[in-house]
């Protein structure tokens, strides 16, 4: 049976309805600005779609929607989600690459830590596309605007996130975090302020430097406000070890005094 299955093949027509039926899917329900990972809705597939079938499932929402997640993505036989990765705002998989790449890798993050790696990633990944549209000229004002939306939804959840883990006295990664990220964003203020300021002071040039101007602005802002918060929770992770330090040399000195006065007790 094993070697049946593995013999089994889909035909190029039926990758190609596969692929046809996954982008307009993905049209159909866009990822919006800031949208946290929720379960895929089965009611808006055909019935009879494999999705449907996963809801009878005796298992999590969460968990349904990871299994869907992957089934997509092993239904892709053509290679969608691959070639999906490479492409930039505009081009024809971009969908599938942030509403269904993206997205398993979202379902995979459980704790409070892998959520906030997974809105910096995203909001990584929309300046590295911004670099990649304006090095190629390509960077026109609608992508802009919506790589700037999605930067900064994504931005600010991360930032919640970080203050909740602070919060909670994980003050050490909430320090963490925030540092990877304030360093991250430096890097890319500065890559996409080169771009900006190149010699080439042609048409184009100029228009991306105006199209870029925006998006560095909240790259910038954000760069401050990480290093705000990485602040605080370094402050906080000071004063706990000083408390700590401060308890523990307490402990031994009165671990001291009580075994000097059991000495004393026995001399006397």
């Amino acid at each position: 049976m094993n070697n049946d299955i593995t013999n089994v093949s889909l035909t190029k027509d039926e990758k190609e309805r596969i692929k046809t039926r996954l982008i307009s899917y993905m049209h159909m329900r866009p990822v919006s600005a800031g949208e946290d990972v929720r379960p895929v809705d089965a009611a808006t597939l055909p019935t009879g779609s494999f999705v449907t079938i996963m809801r009878s499932f005796p298992v999590g929402a969460v968990l349904r929607s990871m299994i869907i997640a992957l089934l997509i993505t092993a239904m892709d036989a053509g290679g969608v989600t691959w070639a999906a990765e490479g492409t930039l705002p505009g081009d024809a998989l971009y969908p599938v690459k942030i509403s269904v790449n993206e997205r398993v890798r979202g379902y995979a993050a459980i704790s409070p830590e892998a959520k906030t790696e997974w809105n910096v990633w995203i909001a990584e990944r929309r300046l590295k596309e911004a670099e990649a549209l304006a090095s190629e000229g390509r960077l026109e004002s609608d992508a802009s605007l919506k790589i700037e939306q999605v930067f900064a939804a994504h931005a600010a959840t991360a930032r919640e996130r970080i203050k909740a883990i602070e919060e909670k006295s994980d003050a050490d990664a909430a320090a963490d975090l925030s540092s990877r990220f304030e360093a991250s964003l430096g890097a890319h203020a500065q890559i996409l302020a080169s771009l900006a300021d190149e010699e080439d002071r042609d048409e184009d040039k100029t228009r991306i430097r105006v199209q870029i101007a925006p998006l560095l602005d909240s790259i910038r802002a954000e760069v401050k406000s990480f290093a705000d918060a990485r602040a605080s929770a370094e402050l906080k992770v000071a004063t706990s070890t000083e408390a700590k330090t401060k308890a523990s040399a307490e402990e031994r000195r009165d671990a001291a005094q009580r075994k000097l006065k059991n000495i004393k007790s026995k001399i006397t």
